[in-house]
């Protein structure tokens, strides 16, 4: 950096005396400045780190939010067929989802889907169907799942 080319060359800046106090160094200004500048990068990263971390656990709380709601908005309807699935998180709801329309084909279950195949025909059920199926649901669930299996 800019600071560090300076302070390797010092004779290209001698220091100056003006009679008046100790000498004055360019050089040493310099030095000041790098040590000011270091400290700014130290704590600007500092706060990009907790800005992070900020953010992974408002990610990390959505995600607990929305599955908490759709689970206790489960467990108030009549589709019963949920008691038959290992549980409501929506990960194993997604397994259970007819295959038409499903957002990932690849995690099908073919056992829940039929034992939840009534519940998805109700109302009720295709609310859910759609809420599970949503974009914003899927972006958000998967990429967990996909972190969880690397791991």
């Amino acid at each position: 950096n800019l600071c560090d080319d300076i302070l390797y060359k010092p004779q290209l800046f001698p220091p100056t005396y003006y009679g008046v106090g100790p000498e004055t160094s360019f050089l040493n200004a310099i030095a000041d400045v790098k040590g000011h500048l270091e400290k700014q990068l130290v704590e600007v990263l500092k706060s990009d780190h907790t800005c992070a971390e900020l953010a992974k656990e408002v990610l990390r709380m959505s995600k607990n939010l929305i599955s908490d709601v759709l689970t206790f908005l489960l467990s108030s309807t009549s589709l019963q067929q949920a008691d038959k699935l290992p549980s409501t998180e929506i990960v194993q709801l997604w397994q259970a989802l007819p295959e038409n329309g499903h957002p990932l084909p690849g995690r099908v279950n073919r056992k829940m889907q039929r034992n939840m195949a009534g519940a998805w025909r109700m109302h009720i059920g295709m609310l859910f169907a759609a809420i599970l199926r949503d974009e914003f649901c899927v972006s958000l669930f998967d990429r967990v799942c996909a972190e969880e299996e690397k791991g």
